[in-house]
């Protein structure tokens, strides 16, 4: 089993339990049987094109999304966030590194994916550029959702632990 069939299956029991519907449910509308549904949740399957074509038009997702660690999705969003804010601007990186006094380079390879900032940069980043982002520890509670729902966790109660962590956090 491959790293990125392990992310593929996460991300179809994830979206399958959030949405209460069965093996059975998302084999009808992908066009394959429960059981191949359930291989692909644990890693066992290597899809046909066609097949991760049918689930990403179903998740209402790109293809590219159902292998990308969440991590790298929280990384790449910011990155896309920060592209279109730039062009609205009328800036470049050296116009955003002076402002931010990060180094140039940096900024060069986080825009191209090479590396990723520390929350501090991207907080600062967000700043200068007036956007509104998710605080880290936001971030680092969307990881544990997935972890809960790992462990098999229902919505309900991966809700009720989210609000007493964010109740007693604050």
């Amino acid at each position: 089993m491959t790293e990125e069939l392990k992310i593929l299956g996460k991300k179809l029991v994830r979206y399958r339990k959030k949405y209460g519907l069965t093996l059975e449910d998302v084999g009808k509308v992908i066009g394959i049987s429960k059981s191949h549904i359930s291989k692909l949740e644990n890693g066992n399957a290597n899809p046909l094109f066609k097949t991760l074509l049918r689930i990403a038009k179903f998740m209402n997702v790109p293809v590219y999304y159902l292998f990308m660690p969440i991590e790298e999705m929280n990384h790449q969003n910011f990155v896309d966030r920060v592209k279109r804010r730039l062009e609205e601007l009328e800036w470049d990186l050296e116009k955003l590194q002076e402002l931010t006094r990060i180094n140039y380079l940096c900024l060069v390879d986080m825009m191209e994916g090479n590396v990723t900032l520390t929350a501090n940069e991207m907080e600062q980043i967000a700043e200068v550029l007036d956007l509104e982002m998710k605080s880290f520890q936001e971030m680092k509670l969307e990881l544990f959702e997935d972890l809960l729902l790992e462990f098999g966790l229902n919505n309900s109660q991966i809700s009720n632990i989210i609000s007493y962590l964010k109740e007693h956090l604050k």
